[in-house]
C-alpha cells in the first residue's frame, strides 16, 4: 500500500508539475516494455498534444515514420515498432520541448545464452562511421571462414545492403568497409549458423545525399543455346553466366526460373553451369525479377578526395593524349565533383555518340571524336582517373539493348553515376539494369580447357566460356536480354 501511495503521490506531482508547464510533454508508462517489430506500444502520460501536428517521438534517438503512427491524444500515444529498431530511450518531442524519457526493449536486441551457437554482435567500433570507412565488428559465433555470409548495413526502413568488401572474417571479430548506400541505422550479420542481432550503426555523409526514387518493376529473361555437330561429344563445358546485381538502386533480385541447376550458383555476381559428355544441343534459359531505382545525387559541400583502390584490366594505362586532354579539360580546379561535370561536359560537346561505332582506342576516340557507349564509359574513365579521381565502368542493359555508363567515387559519399551518352550526370534513371559494376572476374577451372570472352556484352566478364575438348565441336549462341515491366 505504502508503494502503491507513493506512487499515486509521485502521479500526481508530475500532473501538477505539467500544469504548470502546459507544453512540456510527460511520460507517465511504457506497455508494454518490451516490444517486437509491428507490435503496438503504448505511451500513457500528459501534454502530448490533442493531434500530432509536427510532434514526434524518438526511440534511441531515431525518430519513425508517420505510418508507424496509430493514435495521437493528448494523455495517450500509441504506434507500431518500426524495423530495424534497437533497445533504447522513448522520448515524445512537441514545440521544441522533449519529455521524460522511457525505456523501450526489443526482444531481438536482449542478450544470448552463453551456450547459444547464435552468431552475435557485442559491439561496432566506430559507432559513427562514412561510406568506404572500415568498421570493427566484434562478437561471437561468426565462423572461422565467411563462405556465404554476409555483413548487412541499413539501406532505409525495409531493406538492407551487403558489405562488398571484407579485411577480416574470424569467429570473434570482422573487418569490413561501409557500402556505398548504406544509411543510418542498424547493422546486422548473416551467416550459416544464422543472423546476429541489430546494432546501431550511425552513417554520416558530410558532402551531400543520394535520393533513389521512382520505383520501377522488371521482369529479365536470357538464355544460351549450345548446339553440338553431328557425331561429337564435348567432354567438358563450362558457362558462366551473369546474373543481375544487387545495388542501391537495384533492389530485390530474385530468381524466377532456370531451365538447370548450376554447378556453382553465385560466384562473383555469375553462376557457373557445368555440362559433361555433351552430345546433344541444350538451351539454358534464366529469368529474374527486380526493382529498379532512380538515382539523383545532391552536393553541399566539396568531397574531401578519392581515395578508393579499383583495380581494372578494362581500363587502359594511361597514355600521353589522355593525360593532356584530362589536365586541359579540368585546367585548375579542385574540387572533384566540378573535375568530373567538367569531362562529361567536354564529352558531350564534343563527341558523337553511335551505336555502330566499335572498337576504337581511346587515341583513336579523341581524334575523330565519335564513339558508342561501351568507348564514352572506358574514355569517361581514363580522363577521371588521371586527375586523381576513381572511376570504373559499368555494364548493363538500357531499353532492351546492351549499354554501359561510369561512376566515380567521393570519400564519405560513394558512387556517382555518369551516363554521357544519355545526358545523365550525378543522376541516372530507372531503365538502367545493372550487371556488372567494373570487371567480373570469374577463374579459369580447368588447365585444359580453352577459355572465350566477350567484351561488349551486357556484363564486363573475363571468361565466359570454357571447353574442355574440341572447341570446333559446337557452337554457342548468347541471347539478349529480354525485358518485361
Amino acid at each position: 500500500m505504502r508503494n502503491a501511495k507513493c506512487l499515486l503521490y509521485h502521479a500526481a506531482f508530475l500532473l501538477v508539475l505539467s500544469s504548470c508547464l502546459k507544453k512540456t510533454p510527460v511520460i507517465f508508462s511504457i506497455d508494454p516494455m518490451l516490444g517486437d517489430t509491428g507490435e503496438e506500444i503504448t505511451l500513457r502520460g500528459v501534454d502530448f498534444g490533442a493531434e500530432q501536428g509536427m510532434s514526434f517521438i524518438t526511440i534511441a534517438g531515431i525518430a519513425p515514420t508517420a505510418s508507424k503512427y496509430r493514435v495521437w491524444h493528448d494523455t495517450e500515444i500509441r504506434f507500431t515498432v518500426p524495423d530495424f529498431f534497437d533497445s533504447g530511450l522513448v522520448v515524445v518531442h512537441t514545440a521544441q520541448k522533449k519529455s521524460n524519457p522511457v525505456f523501450l526493449a526489443t526482444r531481438i536486441s536482449l542478450p544470448r545464452t552463453a551456450s547459444s551457437l547464435l552468431p552475435t554482435i557485442h559491439t561496432v567500433s566506430p559507432a559513427t562511421a562514412t561510406i568506404g570507412s572500415v568498421i570493427t565488428i566484434n562478437g561471437s559465433n561468426f565462423g572461422t571462414s565467411r563462405e556465404k555470409g554476409a555483413v548487412l548495413f541499413s539501406l532505409d526502413e525495409s531493406a538492407w545492403i551487403k558489405a562488398v568488401e571484407y579485411i577480416q572474417w574470424s569467429e570473434q571479430e570482422l573487418r569490413v568497409r561501409v557500402p556505398d548506400g548504406a544509411q543510418h541505422g542498424f547493422i546486422k550479420v548473416h551467416t550459416k549458423r544464422g543472423e546476429t542481432n541489430h546494432v546501431p550503426l550511425t552513417i554520416q555523409n558530410r558532402v551531400g545525399s543520394k535520393l533513389l526514387t521512382d520505383k520501377r518493376s522488371y521482369s529479365l529473361s536470357y538464355s544460351v543455346t549450345v548446339q553440338v555437330l553431328e557425331d561429337h561429344i564435348i567432354p567438358t563445358l563450362y558457362l558462366w553466366v551473369p546474373k543481375p546485381m544487387e545495388s542501391p538502386s537495384q533492389r530485390n533480385v530474385r530468381l524466377v526460373s532456370r531451365t538447370y541447376e548450376p554447378f556453382i550458383d553465385d560466384y562473383q555476381g555469375s553462376s557457373l553451369y557445368r555440362f559433361d559428355a555433351l552430345d546433344h544441343s541444350i538451351n539454358l534459359e534464366v529469368s529474374y525479377q527486380l526493382d529498379g531505382y532512380a538515382v539523383q545525387a545532391v552536393m553541399q559541400e566539396p568531397a574531401p578526395g578519392s581515395s578508393i583502390s579499383i583495380d581494372s584490366s578494362l581500363i587502359p594505362p594511361s597514355d600521353p593524349t589522355v593525360q593532356t586532354l584530362a589536365q586541359t579539360i579540368v585546367g585548375r580546379e579542385t574540387n572533384l565533383f566540378i573535375k568530373a561535370q567538367r569531362i562529361y561536359e567536354w564529352m558531350r560537346r564534343e563527341l558523337q555518340f553511335s551505336p555502330d561505332i566499335h572498337d576504337r582506342t581511346l587515341s583513336a576516340i579523341i581524334e575523330t571524336r565519335e564513339t558508342d557507349s561501351y568507348g564514352a564509359a572506358l574514355l569517361f574513365c581514363a580522363l577521371a582517373r588521371d586527375i586523381g579521381i576513381q572511376a570504373q565502368a559499368v555494364a548493363g542493359i538500357y531499353r532492351g539493348t546492351n549499354h554501359y555508363w561510369a561512376e566515380f567515387w567521393l570519400d564519405t559519399f560513394g558512387w556517382v553515376p555518369v551516363d554521357t551518352v544519355n545526358a545523365q550526370f550525378g543522376t541516372l534513371d530507372n531503365q538502367h539494369i545493372l550487371f556488372s559494376r567494373g570487371e567480373l572476374k570469374v577463374p579459369h577451372i580447368d588447365q585444359r580447357g580453352q577459355v572465350s570472352s566477350a567484351p561488349a556484352r551486357y556484363a564486363f566478364q573475363n571468361i565466359w566460356e570454357e571447353v574442355v575438348g574440341d572447341p570446333q565441336s559446337y557452337t554457342t549462341e548468347w541471347s539478349a536480354v529480354q525485358i518485361e515491366n
